[in-house]
């Protein structure tokens, strides 16, 4: 990850290029704030609700006490159907 101030162009030092590796890709979850950096989880198959909703109960609330958050933390998602989901959505509702 690199720090840039806005409007800054991006160092070339800091850029790759992208890696065909037969058309499967590679998700990761991470958690970050101000204070740093908190758990990484690599995804490496298809992800469905019950799978995001073990890796928010073993990441979200063991990175927030790492970094560290306590209670005073804002959890954001997107749209996509996993997030919103009743059982991920209930949990961050008794959790967070």
């Amino acid at each position: 990850m690199v720090w840039r101030k806005p409007n800054q162009q991006m160092p070339t030092k800091n850029l790759c290029g992208t890696i065909k590796h037969g058309g499967r890709g590679v998700m990761v979850w991470v958690c970050m704030s101000i204070t740093g950096v908190g758990n990484l989880c690599f995804i490496e198959r298809n992800m469905d609700k019950y799978m995001y909703l073990d890796i928010l109960k073993q990441n979200v609330l063991s990175s927030a006490e790492e970094l560290p958050l306590g209670t005073a933390f804002t959890f954001q998602w997107d749209i996509d159907l996993k997030h919103t989901s009743k059982i991920c959505q209930e949990w961050c509702l008794l959790s967070c």
